[in-house]
């Protein structure tokens, strides 16, 4: 049966409440103490009942299994997608961390942990796909939390990657600078659709860029002269970031960290 028309959806016996993660899967929240059971599915082409019966191995659940983000332009900062992670049992589940494989894709959801997710209930974490490589990108989402069964889950993900839109040239990983010294940034562009382009600096290996070096800069610019401010840091990057006439934003960044010295 097609479960994007599901009425309704029957678990050991009991109704219970479901969402559809997709046009062809359909997440059901497992009754609290329902421990093994048919599941039964009412859509507009009648009802349907599974051939064996679950068991319930763990309070956790997520999904979508697999995220694909399907295929970007190299640079480009696409839509987040949500993965669900929910509290099958009946007690309280403590979620510790969630933390993504690689840089490649990151979490865009602002949740403070660790966090509780009370019985039969769920949270939704965005992940967005931002890579800084051509070709196909693999990685998953690890989500460590205190369920005596499976404490510990991967959730892949993937995407496709085309040629980059967008690239940053300098500064890159393993560059040394001095507070005060003038460094020129360098970048390529090759969207005749960009409008302006934004530059702004990470102290922490690329996971925020706190602070802005230069914005408004047109569209056929190519290099900045940048001031290196009095920041002591062993983790910095550049980002770059262009904006178009569509709407669509590019980001590219210093590919590792580099060093920024004060003066003494």
């Amino acid at each position: 049966s097609d479960v994007a028309t599901a009425r309704s959806v029957q678990v050991a016996g009991t109704s219970s409440n479901f969402f559809l993660s997709s046009s062809s899967e359909l997440v059901a929240v497992v009754p609290a103490g329902a421990r093994t059971g048919n599941v039964s599915i009412e859509t507009t082409a009648g009802r349907t009942e599974s051939s064996f019966p679950f068991n319930v191995t763990g309070a956790i659940s997520v999904g979508p299994s697999i995220v694909d983000f399907g295929r970007v332009v190299g640079g480009q900062v696409g839509e987040p997608k949500t993965v669900a992670i929910r509290n099958l049992g009946s007690r309280p589940l403590k979620i510790n961390s969630l933390t993504p494989s690689t840089s490649d894709f990151q979490l865009a959801s602002s949740l403070m942990l660790p966090l509780t997710i009370a019985p039969s209930e769920s949270i939704e974490v965005a992940v967005r796909f931002q890579p800084s490589s051509t070709g196909k990108v693999d990685g998953s989402l690890r989500v460590v939390s205190d369920d005596p069964i499976l404490p510990n889950l991967n959730i892949a993900l993937t995407g496709q990657v085309g040629d980059f839109a967008l690239r940053l040239v300098a500064p890159q990983q393993g560059l040394k600078l001095r507070a005060g010294d003038s460094f020129v940034i360098q970048w390529q562009a090759e969207s005749s659709d960009i409008t302006e382009f934004e530059l702004r600096l990470s102290s922490d290996s690329g996971r925020t860029f706190a602070t802005q070096i230069a914005s408004g800069l047109t569209s056929s610019t190519r290099s900045f002269i940048w001031t290196v401010p009095s920041v002591k840091t062993k983790t910095a990057r550049v980002a770059i970031i262009a904006k178009t006439q569509s709407g669509t934003v590019f980001v590219d960044q210093s590919r590792g960290d580099f060093r920024i010295k004060t003066k003494k």
